[in-house]
């Protein structure tokens, strides 16, 4: 188990899994008693705290801002949701061409293909993750181009399920799917090793659903950095979404045998 400790960022914490085994669990309620009951590592800089968890997730930080003014959430229905100062990252699994630079706020990433497993050939996952208040919750999405971003005034985004025209009418969504995790012990909440309930395949039975929600930075520089981010994660993926189309055809239109066919698994 992973998790923040919002009074110490430089603190990662690794307990036993006694939640919900949906991706939902939390450290102990103080730092103390976390040293106590659990293995606590403390580095030099944040930045290396990223680095490191980039290796247990494997999931690089490719932006990272300490907090901005506020979020709000609107719940499918009338209800709405606020919470101030939420700390907001964005995720891009592994393996990404670049990281975060010492001293940057943030940094653009490509993607390429999966070399873990040499028999798979998949695109790699990129997620938006917000700690809020206290680190007692946070909240992520995938970034895909099912969510459209439009701007509203300099300091504020709105995300809105993606609406397709055409032939594609049939992938528009009617709200923004959203994985809440809530912390059980009082702590702060952590992410299980193995992003259980956390995953790709996990959205449709896992994740809520929001009609739409939005971001209102400190400043407009904080507004840029965060939409330049999101969009060079959306254009590598859609370079590498259509390098994988032509591998598809080329593999449909060539003659394999069957040992050689094993070999490509999408």
């Amino acid at each position: 188990m992973y998790a923040y400790d919002y009074k110490q960022r430089n603190l990662l914490f690794f307990q036993e899994d006694k939640g919900d085994n949906l991706g939902v669990g939390s450290t102990p309620s103080s730092s103390i008693e976390a040293m106590m009951l659990s293995p606590v590592y403390e580095f030099n800089s944040f930045q290396d705290a990223l680095d490191f968890q980039g290796r247990i997730l494997d999931e690089d930080v490719l932006f990272d801002i300490s907090n901005i003014r506020f979020i709000r959430l609107a719940v499918t229905g009338s209800s709405e949701r606020q919470i101030d100062s939420p700390r907001v990252q964005l995720w891009h699994q592994q393996k990404s061409t670049l990281r975060m630079k010492e001293g940057a706020s943030f940094v653009t990433s490509g993607t390429s293909l999966s070399s873990a497993d040499p028999e798979r050939t998949v695109l790699l996952t990129s997620r938006l993750v917000m700690f809020l208040g206290r680190a007692q919750e946070f909240l992520t999405l995938f970034v895909t181009d099912d969510t459209t971003i439009k701007e509203k005034g300099p300091t504020t985004l709105i995300f809105h399920p993606t609406k397709y025209g055409g032939l594609d009418r049939w992938k528009s969504r009617k709200s923004i799917r959203c994985r809440l995790v809530t912390s059980t012990q009082g702590g702060a909440a952590g992410v299980r090793l193995d992003k259980k309930g956390l995953r790709n395949e996990d959205e449709e039975t896992m994740y809520t659903q929001h009609k739409t929600f939005e971001m209102t930075f400190e400043n407009e520089q904080g507004r840029v950095s965060f939409i330049q981010s999101w969009n060079h994660v959306l254009e590598a993926r859609r370079a590498e979404r259509m390098r994988l189309k032509k591998i598809a055809s080329s593999m449909s239109a060539s003659t394999f045998t069957g040992a050689v066919a094993t070999k490509i698994i999408f």
